[in-house]
Parts: structure tokens; sequence; C-alpha cells
């Protein structure tokens, strides 16, 4: 059985108004870190990302059926890579829908 992840203790959030690559690439180097330099599996990320989004960010995410699955399975600790995936690139894809809005 492998060891419990550790969560950093400060961890930004994020609400879309910021290059969402600067922040997954904070959020992931940030849980390595705290974790002797692994990777923690999908889920984990999933629900670290799901916990810090705010604002239209985490309105984006309350709005789409299938992210929510994908928040539901990695609450339930089945997610998988496809799913942390295709949750990175949806954040990336409905920021790039935003900034074409304004």
């Amino acid at each position: 059985m492998s060891a419990p992840i550790k969560h950093p203790e400060n961890v930004d959030s994020f609400d879309g108004s910021e290059d969402v690559q600067r922040w997954l690439k904070r959020l992931r180097r940030s849980y390595r870190q705290v974790n002797g330099n692994q990777d923690v599996g999908p889920s984990d990320l999933i629900q670290a990302m799901d916990s810090v989004l705010s604002g239209e960010a985490a309105k984006f995410v309350e709005k789409s059926p299938l992210l929510r699955q994908v928040v539901d399975q990695a609450d339930d600790f089945t997610a998988t890579s496809d799913d942390l995936v295709l949750f990175e690139n949806a954040l990336r894809d409905g920021q790039k829908m935003e900034g074409n809005q304004r």
C-alpha cells in the first residue's frame, strides 16, 4: 500500500484571470515538492484543482456535466490519467474561449 499523499500548505486559487498553464505548473510542482518529488495520482490532482477553483473557473466546471462527472470520479478515487488530461485541457480551452469573449 502506498503512503498517503501530502498536501502543500498554500495552494494558489485559480479564477481564470491568470494563465492556466502557469497555474497548473505551480500546482504540480507544489505537490511534487511535498511528496518526495513524486507525482500524485490523477484523482488527487483533480480534487486539488477543483478545491481551489474560484470565480469564473469554478462556474465553468460547475456548468459542465462532463467535468462534474470527472470531479465525482476523482472524489471516488477512480479518475484516470485520461480524466486528468481532459480536466486540464477543458480548463485551458475554457480560458481561451473566455479570452475571446473579452
